[in-house]
């Protein structure tokens, strides 16, 4: 048995009326040895847990279910600042650990984080492969800094505003792993950060963050930055995905791409992928759900 196999089986001997949802998924997913290889590192990382990790999946669904109602309702997404979601989620004890087992589930079962996954691997990796200095804001769970490791010969960073946040992306890759990470987690607000030409890097990775921020623009600028000239940024930000600490509401993949585009970048290839088994036709007709990943790079001007 395969471990996509087994995680959607013991997912369904959880909570079997969710069968639908996955069946549908699946149809969806046209590279299944890639959602196999991520249920392989989830199982890895939830292993005698993965019980308490299936609790922390179906509560996520659930409130994303109660928070779509919501957005439905009412045009938009139910918090609008930082200081909200910190206060009510971030610093949540019980709460964030549930949606952190919630998260890690959907990366190997859900069609729009498989092929995000996919195209970060097969498509930015390789087209950053001789990256002398590599840094990932907001990593996570850290399954793209693994893959990273697995390709990059170069200095790879992970940067949190959370002490906490890098300490639990730090304990996932040493399970991964089982080796000496070579690779720095700093606790680092880059919003705040002054960047010297010495601080740039050929290759950043922004997944899933700006949605969580009040000023995505900004964040781009400060991207910007960051980025040695000629270098490229792997960006993926969900527009219309309501959820308790997403703050910011990108409406259309187009929005993402302007903003993008506005901060000095060029747009070298994209991928638009719907969540819950609708067609892009038919999600960017209803306004739900789209994963907009997006590989951009900084021009080489005659000033850089």
């Amino acid at each position: 048995m395969s471990s996509l196999q087994t995680l959607v089986k013991q997912v369904l001997e959880f909570w079997p009326s969710h069968q639908k949802f996955l069946e549908k998924s699946k149809a969806s997913i046209d590279e299944i040895s890639v959602a196999d290889d991520l249920a392989t590192l989830v199982l890895r990382l939830t292993e005698a847990r993965l019980g308490e990790a299936l609790v922390g999946y179906k509560w996520m669904c659930d409130m994303m279910v109660e928070e779509e109602i919501e957005f439905q309702r009412t045009g938009n997404y139910r918090n609008s600042s930082f200081a909200e979601v910190e206060k009510i989620i971030y610093r949540n004890k019980d709460l964030m650990p549930r949606y952190m087992d919630g998260l890690l589930i959907s990366q190997a079962l859900w069609t729009n984080h498989v092929q995000a996954f996919k195209f970060y691997k097969n498509i930015f990796l390789n087209t950053v492969s001789n990256s002398q200095r590599h840094l990932e804001i907001g990593p996570g769970h850290g399954l793209l800094l693994y893959a990273a490791t697995q390709k990059l010969l170069g200095v790879i960073e992970a940067w949190d505003i959370s002490a906490s946040a890098l300490e639990s992306t730090y304990d996932c890759l040493r399970c991964l792993n089982k080796k000496n990470i070579d690779l720095e987690l700093r606790q680092v607000d880059f919003l705040k950060s002054t960047i010297n030409s010495s601080d740039q890097f050929d290759s950043i990775v922004l997944s899933e963050v700006l949605e969580h921020l009040e000023k995505p623009a900004l964040a781009m600028h400060k991207i910007y930055n960051l980025l040695k000239p000629g270098g490229f940024i792997f960006v993926n930000v969900p527009v219309n995905s309501p959820s308790i600490d997403h703050i910011f509401l990108f409406r259309s993949s187009l929005e993402v791409i302007n903003c993008i585009k506005k901060s000095g970048f060029s747009i070298d290839q994209h991928l638009f992928v719907p969540s819950g088994g609708y067609t892009l036709e038919r999600a960017t007709k209803c306004g739900t759900t789209i994963s907009c990943m997006i590989i951009a790079s900084k021009p080489i001007s005659q000033n850089g």
